[in-house]
């Protein structure tokens, strides 16, 4: 059983934009034309912030013959606060810089209780294990961009960059490098169709989806659709290298016809080759969608 409550507090999203002023210059008598003085690049840049401040409290209770019920059979008290501050800088409409950083604290008896658990079990629980409420690991992105900044018996803090990416707008479509989030079909709670950045099936806060190190395209086609292409880079855990049997490269090609929208998508995910298709559409005055994909396992014995 466990009972959860939350307290969020938005933090009001401000923009800063840089001002320009028409300075006359001296001219010969008798003229009365004014003259505006250069602009820098720098009085061009317009910043805009947002983020949020979050504090959730449990408590659980966990049922007899659990690992949990071993150190403590005890309601167990813990609380979690987390802070997030995001900045979007933009050079010229086209072209802008985005970073979110956040931090989290992880308190309570769920904390201390993993922590007892090591020593009774050594070989399930190495000392890098987290079981209770796993914050984020940057071991398999390509860059670590998470630190613990302090941990003890029933405590964790840490902080990290949840986005840092560039992005380019132009006629010809969107390019954007770095950690950003994508997502991919047209599901609510279970989306087959979104594979390489996707929510945890466990995870109840969708207001930020953890980003992901990637490359990411989308191409204007005519009047009907879009083209998206994204790369996934990942590093296999144990060798710390960026190998392609750990990442992933997709396709997908989104069109409409009529009130119905269609989805094709195609990728390699894993070194497994992955085909999906998706609508949504309406049939009187009844909305539908839906998502399906195909899985072609690659050869486990030669792996």
């Amino acid at each position: 059983m466990r009972v959860c409550f939350n307290f969020i507090f938005l933090l009001l999203a401000a923009g800063l934009a840089g001002a320009s002023s028409d300075s006359p210059n001296t001219i010969p008598a008798g003229t009365e034309a004014k003259t505006k003085s250069p602009e820098s690049w720098t009085s061009k840049i317009d910043m805009q912030w947002g983020g949020r401040i979050r504090a959730l409290g449990a408590i659980s209770q966990y049922d007899d013959g659990t690992i949990y019920h071993a150190v403590q059979d005890d309601p167990y008290l813990d609380g979690t606060a987390d802070f997030r501050l995001n900045n979007d800088t933009y050079f010229n409409p086209g072209t802008y810089f985005t970073v979110n950083y956040e931090a989290f604290l992880l308190a309570g008896d769920s904390t201390e209780a993993q922590n007892k658990l090591r020593p009774l079990l050594p070989d399930a629980l190495p000392d890098d294990a987290i079981i209770v409420r796993s914050p984020v690991s940057d071991e398999r992105r390509v860059l670590d961009m998470t630190h613990i900044i302090s941990a003890g018996e029933n405590y964790l803090l840490l902080h990290r960059l949840d986005r840092l990416s560039l992005t380019f707008e132009r006629d010809w479509g969107l390019a954007r490098i770095g950690r950003q989030a994508v997502t991919w079909g047209n599901g609510f709670l279970f989306n087959p169709m979104d594979l390489f950045n996707p929510f945890s099936p466990t995870q109840i806060d969708r207001d930020y989806k953890i980003g992901d190190d990637m490359i990411f395209t989308q191409f204007p086609v005519k009047q009907t659709g879009d083209l998206q292409l994204l790369y996934v880079p990942r590093r296999n855990p144990d060798t710390g290298d960026i190998e392609w049997d750990w990442s992933s490269l997709g396709g997908k090609a989104h069109f409409a016809y009529g009130t119905t929208e269609f989805d094709l998508m195609t990728a390699s995910h894993y070194d497994d080759f992955v085909i999906g298709f998706g609508s949504i559409g309406y049939l009187g005055d009844t909305a539908w969608r839906f998502d399906t994909t195909y899985t072609f396992l690659s050869d486990l014995s030669e792996k």
